[in-house]
């Protein structure tokens, strides 16, 4: 009972922290405190063990905004996020199955019922209107972050030479697109991985459109030579890192194939038999 007492303090304090930051700072730290508002209260509602649906969906929302804060900011910043991910994912786990047991889990239609409520209750993580504006939310500090990055951002590095980038739209598509990079490096499922390189090749023929935009601006002066040698080094860089990553991709999908391929011919091998 003291234990509830404090987290329904803490749930109130860190509420009203939530509603100032949201009014008086800025995006990334306004999702900050909405994502330690929404923890406090799916921490409360799970000590009471009352509404465990309510629960998972509190600790959903709290997973959501740390998956996108821990791509932003520097590195300390989004290994703690990480970190928030991982310690939520037994509450998750729990309050899922609390919600399949409320159900029945005997021979009745309810335990089936209860176990699909938990299922759609974990793909509705990013659905609904609630979510739709949180989302938006993840959009809006995303594209400060790539802002602030863009400025700052004065050159890439290719094949040992650095290359300027004097493009404010060219340098967000390549942010983008190294973003897209890091996320392929950390694994994950094949299907992800194919729609992550979709967005990666999106971005980089951005980023080629921009260049060549500002190259036909320039409308072969003289006096720009020493620019357009510039571009012209930018496109090259930027279409080797296109082509790189397109063999990246055929070695994952010929790897794909392998794999259904091989299982295929051991499912025709036991029927064989």
């Amino acid at each position: 009972m003291h234990l509830i007492k404090r987290l329904r303090k803490a749930s109130l304090w860190a509420a009203r922290l939530a509603s100032l930051c949201a009014a008086k700072g800025d995006g990334r730290t306004a999702l900050e405190a909405e994502a330690y508002s929404s923890w406090m209260a799916a921490l409360l509602l799970f000590e009471q063990e009352a509404d465990w649906e309510g629960a998972a969906t509190k600790f959903l929302r709290t997973r959501t905004v740390y998956m996108e804060l821990a791509q932003l900011g520097d590195l300390e910043a989004q290994v703690l996020c990480r970190e928030r991910v991982e310690e939520l994912e037994p509450s998750i786990r729990y309050c899922q199955y609390n919600m399949s047991k409320a159900g029945g889990g005997g021979g009745g239609g309810g335990g089936g019922a209860a176990a699909g409520g938990a299922a759609e209750l974990m793909e509705m993580a990013g659905k609904g209107p609630g979510q739709d504006l949180l989302q938006a939310k993840l959009q809006a500090v995303l594209a400060e972050e790539r802002a602030r990055a863009a400025e700052s951002m004065s050159e890439i590095a290719w094949e040992g030479r650095s290359l300027p980038v004097r493009s404010n739209a060219t340098r967000l598509c390549i942010l983008n697109a190294q973003d897209l990079v890091t996320q392929l490096a950390g694994g994950g499922e094949y299907a992800q991985k194919e729609r992550l390189f979709d967005r990666l090749f999106l971005q980089y023929n951005d980023a080629k459109r921009h260049i060549r935009a500002d190259l036909a601006r320039m409308g072969g002066i003289r006096a720009d030579e020493a620019m357009a040698a510039e571009l012209n080094a930018l496109d090259t860089a930027v279409t080797c890192m296109l082509v790189a990553h397109t063999l990246a991709r055929n070695a994952l999908l010929l790897a794909n194939h392998q794999v259904n391929f091989v299982s295929r011919e051991n499912l025709n091998s036991i029927r064989s038999r």
